[in-house]
């Protein structure tokens, strides 16, 4: 049974556009759904006519599930049930405009194809961009698409702020190789870098406009852009009938879209809700319901009745987000339920004595029947990397057998049969040569330690307790030679005693030192006469025969990098029956699926048989990829952002805190060249057309934005709703403990 406003919606004829507020809760997707049926049902349209546009393809995906329950799935495939991004893609193939997508979730094939192209675009000499600063200029060309840049203002601008060293220039062009080591031990070029840098990336999306055009290639942002120069040219489509679900997360290429669209629709309807708008990064700046409202006189239906949570928890979360909410909104949510239940606020004066209260009240809950299982209860973060209390909350769960699960975290570097893989390829693609070079995965882990199972149970056969001591032993000697080396070195250069102690310390000195470090010191090589377990020398034999193709000068003989994957796979087990047929396998085996994916998408943009770029790419792009997730057992750790559109009887808001959750602008006067390890490459706003703000006012649009995340984390408790504050409580969560 619908409510009033509910059916409104889904019966809704008039002429003009509807919107519609969809608060947390309030039965949006059904309502979706029973607009789609009565559209189709009751009014007859073409099903061919239906476009429906959702945030993401899991939602697409849903959606059809749900609506093939009670219309036959081939009138569901003559609609367009799917993201913007595979839209726009679609039709444009269709119109034989674009044929390839160098995209995907993960950016990896951007990475890959910038990384190819990477001197083509301009990124070489004093404007060289190492592999690990690609990230930074892809997302500059995704600011310089969604906003619209003026390339030549932006050019001008960098050339007269951000001065290049005549003196840096002419250093690192005496040198065949870029000196990066050299440039940043030195402060004045690594400025002049960082400026050659920041001048580069402009005119590099020029070239790299061309080089899509070139390949009849698109990326996520670029494929919007040409969709809507064919929408400008030819704005007649076959879709009359439109539905966008969360509206408020739309970006300005795409509200220009749907204008367009707009105007040749029979019905045009957009859900969303402005309260939870929280993706500003990905382009969604401005609030689109109220510019519609205004200019198309649009109708406006709140849906109103939240059937999630209880009324104390819709108290709270709508006196929050109140003072915020404009004043077109009709929306004004209360409970379905009529039903209250107690919620807590806990303060805390450190992260540790947050964890023990956290893990004192989801137990006390437990024990006294207020939850069934550990999994009604959600511990919602701001950021699950910088988080301090996880450490000590899950040295609680460990010591109490509890349960838990971190969603969506970087982790996939951390499954043994991950790094097992890895520790193959490092052994096969190693260099035993005097460079210097050296991942921080192989100072810490990825090296012939990784063979003994210290910081991880390898997934290949089992070594014997012989073999290990010898890889053991190879490994600290080298280590211990390295640290001897460093000091006799550092003396001889300097005059002076080295006061190094660790392996890793040893890479914080300048390149001459290193240089001549490494000079001395052999590389340690696995001596196979002197592996006495016959099973394992005939592992290692086999490691050698694929480390020897690796090398081999021989190109027609030369495994592809997928081959050399599968025979690892094939050391490891992963071949055998009892893995393949045994469903216990069947995380590892996605997880390591995953590493396929890598691969095929290194073969397609860089090269079949680099190995050892395909090994370094990996060791700098995996500590950024998530493993696949089997089904919630536990106490469920997850982002603000991940836990969007989800729901839990219990959600513990976590780390509230001054300055960090609501999390304060980190760099309100744009003075920092760097944040996180990414460059900030600045694009003043006057630059970017479709950010017609101050820097000022996009501050103030940040703060607000934080608000939202924590009105979206309040409103997934269904139940109970646990406000966690560390040392001075927010200014915006003092009215709850006064209330």
């Amino acid at each position: 049974m619908l409510n009033e406003n509910q059916q409104k919606v889904v019966e809704y004829n008039g002429n003009k556009p509807l919107l519609v507020e969809a608060g947390p809760g309030s039965g949006k997707t059904r309502v979706i759904i029973e607009r789609v049926k009565f559209l189709i049902n009751e009014l007859k349209v073409n099903p061919s006519s239906l476009l429906v546009i959702t945030f993401t393809r899991k939602a697409a995906n849903e959606l059809k599930d749900r609506l093939s329950e009670d219309i036959p799935k081939n009138i569901i495939n003559e609609m367009q049930i799917s993201t913007i991004h595979s839209f726009c893609l679609d039709f444009l193939k269709k119109r034989g405009n674009v044929t390839n997508l160098i995209d995907d979730d993960s950016g990896e094939k951007r990475r890959l194809f910038i990384q190819k192209y990477k001197y083509k675009l301009g990124f070489k000499n004093e404007f060289y961009l190492a592999d690990y600063q690609i990230p930074s200029v892809i997302n500059k060309f995704d600011e310089y698409t969604t906003f619209k840049v003026d390339i030549d203002g932006l050019i001008d601008y960098i050339k007269q702020t951000r001065p290049i060293d005549k003196e840096y220039v002419d250093f690192v062009n005496s040198f065949k190789f870029f000196p990066s080591k050299k440039v940043r031990d030195n402060e004045k070029f690594k400025k002049s870098w960082y400026n050659a840098r920041f001048l580069q990336t402009p005119k590099a999306y020029v070239k790299y406009l061309e080089l899509l055009d070139l390949f009849n290639a698109v990326d996520y942002n670029t494929v919007q852009i040409k969709f809507l120069e064919s929408l400008k040219e030819n704005p007649e489509t076959q879709y009359t009938n439109i539905l966008v679900d969360e509206f408020q997360d739309t970006d300005p290429v795409q509200a220009e879209i749907f204008e367009i669209l707009l105007k040749n629709a029979e019905s045009f309807t957009a859900v969303g809700d402005v309260d939870q708008s929280i993706y500003s990064f990905r382009g969604s700046f401005r609030d689109y319901f109220e510019e519609f409202y205004n200019k198309y006189n649009a109708e406006l239906i709140s849906l109103n009745y939240n059937y999630r949570s209880t009324n104390n928890i819709i108290r709270t979360s709508e006196a929050f987000i109140k003072p915020q909410r404009k004043e077109y909104s009709k929306k004004y949510l209360v409970g379905a339920r009529n039903e209250d239940k107690e919620s807590y606020i806990l303060e805390s004066l450190d992260p540790q004595e947050e964890a023990q209260k956290i893990f004192n009240l989801i137990k006390d809950l437990k024990d006294n029947g207020k939850i069934r299982q550990y999994s009604d209860v959600a511990i919602l973060y701001r950021s699950i990397v910088s988080n301090k209390n996880i450490p000590f909350l899950i040295d609680e769960f460990k010591k109490n057998d509890i349960s838990y699960h971190i969603s969506g975290t970087e982790d996939l570097i951390e499954s043994d049969e991950v790094k097992s893989i890895l520790t193959l390829f490092y052994y096969i693609a190693r260099k035993l040569d005097h460079s210097y070079g050296m991942s921080n995965l192989e100072k810490e882990w990825l090296n012939l330690r990784a063979f003994c199972g210290i910081d991880f149970i390898p997934k290949f056969r089992k070594l014997s307790v012989e073999t290990k001591r010898y890889l053991m032993e190879l490994q600290e000697n080298f280590e211990n030679d390295v640290l001897k080396t460093e000091k006799e070195v550092y003396f001889e250069l300097t005059g002076k005693k080295s006061r190094k102690k660790k392996f890793n310390g040893v890479f914080t000195r300048n390149e001459d030192v290193l240089i001549e470090i490494f000079k001395r010191v052999n590389k340690p090589v696995v001596d196979l006469d002197l592996i006495e377990d016959t099973g394992d020398r005939e592992f290692f034999t086999e490691l050698e025969k694929l480390r020897e193709n690796v090398f081999s000068s021989d190109e027609e003989d030369k495994l592809t990098i997928l081959e050399v994957y599968y025979e690892l796979l094939n050391l490891c087990g992963y071949f055998d029956d009892l893995v393949i047929n045994n469903g216990n396998y069947e995380l590892e085996l996605e997880n390591l699926s995953k590493i396929s994916r890598t691969i095929f998408n290194y073969e397609s943009i860089i090269s079949a048989n680099d190995v050892r770029g395909l090994f370094f790419f990996l060791t700098n792009v995996i500590e950024g990829y998530v493993t696949s997730s089997s089904d919630v057992d536990g106490v469920q750790l997850m982002t603000v952002h991940k836990a969007k559109g989800l729901e839990f009887p219990v959600t513990i808001v976590s780390s509230l805190s001054e300055y960090n959750f609501p999390l304060a602008p980190r760099d309100p006067m744009r003075e920092k060249d760097n944040i996180n390890k990414e460059d900030t490459f600045y694009t003043p706003n006057k630059f970017l057309e479709y950010k017609d703000c101050s820097e000022a006012d996009e501050v103030n649009l940040g703060l607000a934005e934080e608000n939202r995340v924590i009105y979206v984390a309040m409103t997934r408790a269904q139940d109970i709703l646990v406000l966690s504050v560390v040392g001075k409580m927010p200014e915006e969560i003092k009215y709850r403990k006064n209330s």
